[in-house]
């Protein structure tokens, strides 16, 4: 394991724990648009209002613009608050990896991952504003939204100095229709550099949504942003089983957690969306990693592995948690007619 990357993912996974904490739990979460509360029993408030964040498109959907409703039409949609933190978080692994293949990683680590942090979920400030995307983002209007998604508070709690203007003119380096549209104040250049993660991010996260997972790699391949080989060969998990979406869960969690316990850093991308998970891994340690994941899968599923099948045809599972190698066996050995007794 590359005891830099598994540092720099320590960090990550830090700075990102303060930023859910405090930008979107007490933040995002809090800013809800609808009914008012509800009682339930008397006793109990919940809010059934929606988060505002999730009421917005952040690739594809609906658009009252005929030209953009076509343009959007053929991506899958998802909410603007998955778009905002896929791509923060996204930026924030890129970046660890990238330093990971070299000798150290930034003595300001955590405020370069807090600045990721931070451009990456307002890139999309015009979306956020409900402003189309020619209209001009004033610093109040900056400062309005730090104060209301608590975003000025992470960034005073992280130690990073980033001024209104500064993250109008980060933002500017990520997204093309804002490209030096707004002038500020000096900026640390390390900032400035770091916007490249945040807009590949970006722009892999859109791919996704409208290509899948070839136009992912492709564009991972072909990207100018970076030297070559700055990210390593990856292999594509693509499972897909509408009927057991519950397992698919369990089992993207344990490929997740196992990369980040073999690598050091969690997957590229991984997705389960309606019975369809993907998963990018390393392609040098996916083996290790899949054979682990998969054992600790099977030995945590709530049932043995002996097979009954009575003369009705109703099949039973017994016993023992077993491990891959066990499975395997278990599918060899088993009389054929039980196999057979169980499809009828």
């Amino acid at each position: 394991m590359n005891e830099i990357l598994k540092e720099g993912m320590q960090h990550v996974t830090k700075t990102y724990d303060a930023f859910l904490s405090l930008v979107i739990e007490k933040g995002a979460l809090k800013q809800r648009i609808g009914p008012s509360i509800e009682k339930v029993d008397g006793i109990k408030r919940i809010d059934v209002r929606t988060v505002e964040l999730m009421t917005k498109s952040g690739k594809g959907g609906f658009h009252t613009d005929p030209k953009l409703r076509e343009r959007f039409k053929d991506s899958t949609n998802v909410t603007l608050l998955d778009h905002l933190l896929s791509v923060c978080r996204g930026a924030m692994i890129m970046a660890v990896w990238n330093w990971g293949q070299k000798s150290k990683l930034p003595l300001n680590i955590d405020q370069r991952l807090a600045c990721i942090a931070t451009v990456g979920f307002l890139h999309d400030l015009d979306k956020i504003l409900n402003l189309p995307r020619s209209a001009e983002i004033k610093t109040t209007d900056v400062e309005k939204v730090l104060k209301e998604l608590k975003i000025g508070e992470f960034i005073e709690n992280q130690g990073l100095e980033l001024k209104p203007d500064q993250i109008l003119s980060l933002i500017g380096r990520v997204e093309s229709s804002q490209s030096f549209r707004y002038l500020s104040s000096p900026i640390d250049r390390n900032y400035e550099q770091d916007c490249r993660y945040i807009a590949l991010a970006d722009k892999l996260d859109g791919l996704w949504l409208k290509g899948g997972v070839e136009e992912v790699l492709n564009r991972i391949k072909t990207d100018q942003s970076f030297e070559e080989g700055w990210l390593p060969e990856f292999k594509v998990i693509d499972l897909y089983d509408p009927h057991h979406p519950f397992l698919l869960d369990d089992l993207q969690l344990w490929i997740s957690t196992t990369s980040i316990h073999k690598t050091g850093i969690p997957p590229l991308l991984e997705v389960h969306h309606d019975g369809r998970l993907v998963i990018i891994l390393p392609e040098e340690s996916s083996a290790e990693i899949i054979e682990s994941a998969l054992g600790s899968f099977l030995n945590n599923l709530p049932f043995g592995l002996s097979l009954t099948v009575s003369n009705r045809g109703v099949p039973q599972l017994r016993n023992i948690k077993p491990s891959h190698e066990q499975i395997l066996e278990f599918v060899e050995n088993e009389p054929r007619k039980a196999i057979a007794d169980l499809f009828k």
